[in-house]
Formats: C-alpha cells, structure tokens, sequence
C-alpha cells in the first residue's frame, strides 16, 4: 500500500485539542527553478494537512508538509544513518512560527510566543546531516549521500510557496484578530532511523560490518540544518512577489496599516523590502524525520507539546 495514502488515512487520526488535523491531499506549487519555456518546474510536496485552533478573534494554524519516502524489496533494508549537529547549527535552528509579521493587538502579543522558537518538539534526539547506507550484492555498505538532503528539501521547499497565505490573511483580509502559522516540514520513511553511538570511533565508521557496532536505532531524530542558498532565494522570491500582489489589490496598505507604519515602511519598496528582510531569517532549519511505524506516535506528541506551550504563552 502506498505510503502516501497510509499517511493520508492516519493524519485525521491525529486530535489536538478540540480539533483534529485534516489532510488536503498534495500540495502542488512550482519551484525556483526553471522549465525549457521559462516556467517554474512544477513539483508536490506528498500530504499537506492543516488544523488549528482560535481563541478570541486570533487563531493559531499547524500547517505540515509531509515527504513520503517508500522503499520496496531490499530497499526495505536502508538505513538513515545521523550524526551529531554542530553546536551553533543546533543553537540557531528554529521552529518555522510566523510571528514576526504580527502585531500587538486584538489580545495578541506575538513577543510572547519568542521563547517557543527555539524549542523542541517532542522530546526526540536532535541531530545533525545524515547519510542513507544500504547492503550491496558484495556484502559492502554502500552509501547515498543525496537520498536524505533530497527529502529535506522536498519537504521545506512548499513552505515558501504557502507563505502568500499568511501574508494575505495578516496584510490583505480586513479581519479582526491575526493568524499565527507554525510550519512543520516531516518526513515520513520506511527506511530504519540511526545515529551515532557515543562510544563509536571515528576510525570505525569506515571498518564496520555490523551497524550495531556504530549506531543504535531510534524512532525518529529532529534533523537540524542550515537552510540552502537556493531555498532562501525562493522563500525571497515568492515573499516578494506575493507582497506586490497585495499592493497591488491594495496601494494604501503601507500607510494605513498599523504595522508598517509603526515601522517608518510606509511605502511599497521599504516596506516589502522589510517583510522579506524578516522572513529570510526565519526559514524553517529543522525537519522531524520518523520511521512509518512511529509516525502516530511521534506526531501525536508533537501536537500535544506543541499546544500546550503555545496556549500557555498566549495566556501567560
């Protein structure tokens, strides 16, 4: 069974706190990249699921994109080997909340959802790149050093691409209250889950026969990285290029709306300039990466940790 339809069944499995998360089947956007014609190369990110909650007139939306990686016959028996991060990558990475385009008002106060930035959900080894390692036909480990950075990216990628969304609801819809957006990118593997021994040497990671000598299994790692070059040229693209649509369908927003003009970008070339400014600096630089059998579980924690913090934040 695909398991892109396994995931797509278990995710309104999934209940937050009066509410559940309802998958919205593939979420189908163009990258940075160009076709032969000029056009963006289309690309999907596997399962895109949504859900959320409101208090007062603010509401407060998970947003997940979900990479499915199957692996069929022998395939079966790869495994997603990670290793430790490096200190400031660990410390600079960042939960993907969309607070910094909110302002304080109508009971929201987006200072204080800062402290949550950096936190980690749910409580799972943090680590750092990876590489997917496979038995040949010889006998010999063999690697991949592009199967997990590829599904890193496929995941994160969408999230740019969805950001017009926030920006509309925030900047163009004439509602009361905000919108908080909290971006999950994850990927979902039938690959087996390692990392590193602290007992392992180095030396042995080129000398092993058995994989037990250098890594111990777990059900999922909290992968932290340093976000590509080509993502933070397309998350400025499309902040940009969404940003002038709003002008567009709305020229007075730069010298009527609170927040920008509270921030001297009361026109259309500072102010965009601004927005993008702030959005480039928080693209998501982690991923949660779990093995099929434990996504229900995995997730489940997520949504329950991550709630409780936030709605404690709010109502602190």
């Amino acid at each position: 069974m695909a398991l892109e339809y396994v995931v797509g069944q278990m995710v309104p499995q999934l209940v937050g706190r009066g509410y559940k998360m309802l998958p919205k089947g593939r979420y189908f956007y163009e990258t940075g990249e160009k076709t032969p014609e000029g056009r963006g190369k289309p690309s999907e990110a596997d399962v895109w699921a949504l859900g959320g909650w409101a208090t007062g007139p603010n509401s407060f939306e998970h947003v997940w994109f979900i990479e499915c990686k199957e692996r069929q016959g022998r395939e079966r028996e790869k495994q997603w080997c990670f290793f430790p991060p490096q200190d400031n990558v660990r410390d600079l990475s960042q939960n993907a909340f969309m607070i910094d385009i909110l302002e304080d008002r109508d009971g929201l106060h987006p200072a204080r959802l800062a402290g949550l930035m950096s936190a980690f959900y749910p409580s799972i080894p943090v680590v750092g790149g990876g590489i997917e390692i496979f038995m040949n036909e010889k006998g010999n480990w063999a690697p991949n050093t592009e199967s997990i950075p590829n599904a890193i990216r496929q995941a994160i990628m969408p999230i740019g691409h969805h950001l017009r969304w926030s920006l509309h609801r925030n900047f163009l819809l004439d509602y009361e209250g905000q919108q908080v957006e909290l971006y999950l990118p994850v990927i979902i593997t039938t690959a087996k889950l390692q990392i590193l021994r602290k007992s392992a040497e180095w030396k042995d990671l080129s000398t092993f026969d058995e994989i037990e000598e250098c890594f111990e299994p777990t059900p999922a790692v909290t992968s932290v990285f340093t976000t590509p070059s080509y993502v933070e040229q397309y998350w400025e693209e499309k902040t940009r290029e969404s940003m002038r649509i709003i002008y567009n369908e709305r020229p007075s927003i730069f010298v009527t709306a609170k927040y920008f003009t509270s921030r001297g970008k009361t026109d259309d070339v500072t102010g965009i300039k601004h927005i993008v400014a702030m959005l480039t600096t928080h693209m998501p630089t982690r991923a949660l990466v779990i093995e099929r059998e434990s996504a229900h579980e995995v997730l489940s924690r997520y949504l329950e940790d991550v709630d409780a913090a936030v709605r404690t934040a709010i109502d602190s």
